[in-house]
């Protein structure tokens, strides 16, 4: 029996930017943009939790790769594949002054909404970060899907709310890495994108850091993936299927 494939979006990340890649894999995208409080990674975790049967195989981008973590330090996984993900950097913040902030940051982004604007602006802002962090163009019906996506304030909402999180899931998930192991036997990839725009200097630190993230995970190993932005689902989802692969061939046991 084939484990299910759960697909966590990075921050503010749209389902729809996924949907190659999980039809490919026959996977279950979680849909990041329907929050409305600020997440905390317990949260997160509880949210994929209500995805995914047993043992998922779970791939994560960015930022949602804190999610993936914690799930399996909570949670018998498959494996994990970890698309370009960020990284801690020693951060100790907690959860009560990003929730101050982002209850200001929604009433005002709410506001906003009341003028029309995201409607007209989301679209195009998404068209841009994605010219900027990837290199390919979805599908035009994906395309479409996603852009729709940001034309809601409340997708703007939930982009915010992640921004907001960051730094204080990444405390989170620092502490909770004293206290909680991910199973030995799970495999892990982390694919570390290496085509995006960075002099090589800050290439080779981003390796760096990922090549100590997989060292977290004792069957972890590191993949530096060449021309590919940040958005390597997009760029190269040919290496995230091939991470799968390769996750599935090592939690079975056998080589690729």
């Amino acid at each position: 029996m084939t484990e299910q494939v759960i697909i966590v979006p990075g921050l503010g990340g749209s389902a729809h930017a996924w949907n190659p890649l999980a039809r490919s894999l026959d996977a279950v995208v979680v849909d990041r943009l329907e929050q409305d409080g600020l997440p905390t990674l317990e949260d997160e975790v509880a949210h994929v939790r209500a995805e995914a049967g047993r043992d998922p195989l779970i791939v994560a981008h960015s930022m949602g790769a804190f999610t993936a973590e914690a799930y399996a330090r909570r949670h018998p996984v498959a494996g994990l594949v970890l698309v370009d993900p960020s990284v801690t950097q020693g951060e100790t913040e907690g959860y009560d002054a990003a929730r101050r902030t982002f209850s200001l940051t929604r009433t005002v982004l709410n506001g906003i909404g009341k003028t029309g604007a995201p409607k007209l602006l989301g679209p195009a802002v998404w068209r841009a970060s994605n010219r900027l962090a990837a290199r390919r163009r979805l599908p035009a019906g994906d395309r479409k899907g996603a852009a729709k996506d940001y034309g809601d304030v409340r997708s703007t909402v939930s982009a915010a709310a992640d921004l907001i999180a960051y730094r204080a899931q990444a405390a989170e998930l620092q502490r909770m890495r004293k206290y909680s192991l991910v199973s030995p036997e799970a495999p892990v990839v982390v694919l570390s994108a290496q085509g995006w725009g960075k002099e090589d200097r800050h290439a080779r630190k981003w390796a760096a850091w990922h090549q100590d993230l997989a060292k977290l995970f004792p069957e972890g190993q590191t993949e530096k993936v060449k021309g590919s932005g940040h958005l390597m689902h997009i760029d190269r989802p040919d290496m995230v299927e091939w991470a799968v692969r390769r996750v599935r061939a090592r939690s079975l046991g056998t080589s690729l």
